[in-house]
């Protein structure tokens, strides 16, 4: 199972606590946060992605930020009120551990790095969200789903993507018909393949060339915010 960046530094910080750590699976759709839930754990994904969305009134939501293995679900709760602002679900299939947020407070205060890097996810989070808002109101969908594509393949790892067209759409606000117009361009270019449930990226470096400035922008800032433990960033291929 990957490590993710967070157990890694309690295991050497704090082997202790790291054993209290407990296994969650991810299953695609799996809620791990409501929209004003008290945060009692912290959520640290192995593998999958969990997708932080803001609801509205007529039950539409729209991601604002990726979590992934370089991250962790719950660390508002260090710096300010223990509660969640958005809603948290399981958008890629994997697993994850969890410990108690009481536990973990305790290993930062004790642990000023494990500290900065609960802070450094927070600032990310807010990163992406404010990005995500420009984005949305600024570029056009096929740039928004190449960028989005490509960031849930650094999160992840891996170029095949257990995601169906339905739920990219949701993430990005649009209706199905126009995602499915775009992902269908982008089929015939050979740049993705779309099967039942599942897309995969093909050529990296052609989707690089399509995404919008966002995906460069969320990259440069999650590694001056993470300096030594910037994501995996899948090579070019095509």
């Amino acid at each position: 199972m990957p490590a993710n960046s967070f157990i890694s530094a309690l295991r050497e910080s704090s082997p202790e606590i790291a054993n209290r750590l407990t296994r969650v699976e991810m299953r695609h759709g799996d809620l791990f946060a409501e929209a004003g839930d008290a945060i009692d754990r912290v959520v640290f994904p192995t593998a999958g992605m969990i997708s932080i969305v803001a609801r509205l009134e007529d039950g539409d939501a729209v991601e604002a930020a990726m979590v992934g293995p370089s991250g962790a679900l719950g660390m508002a709760a260090l710096f300010g009120p223990a509660i969640h602002i958005n809603t948290a679900f399981c958008q890629i299939p994997g697993e994850a551990c969890a410990l108690p947020i009481g536990v973990f407070q305790k290993a930062a205060d004790a642990n000023p790095r494990l500290r900065e890097l609960a802070l450094a996810q927070e600032q990310y989070i807010l990163a992406q969200s404010q990005q995500a808002a420009a984005c949305n109101a600024r570029h056009q969908l096929s740039a928004r789903m190449a960028t989005w594509l490509l960031r849930a393949a650094d999160e992840v790892d891996t170029d095949g993507l257990r995601l169906t067209q339905e739920y990219l759409a949701t993430m990005l606000g649009v209706q199905r018909t126009s995602l499915c117009m775009a992902a269908g361009q982008f089929q015939e270019r050979n740049l993705i393949n779309v099967r039942r449930g599942r897309i995969s990226l093909l050529d990296r470096a052609a989707l690089e060339s399509q995404a919008c400035e966002c995906y460069r922008h969320l990259r440069t800032q999650y590694r001056r915010l993470n300096p030594m433990q910037a994501p995996q960033v899948r090579a070019a291929v095509g």
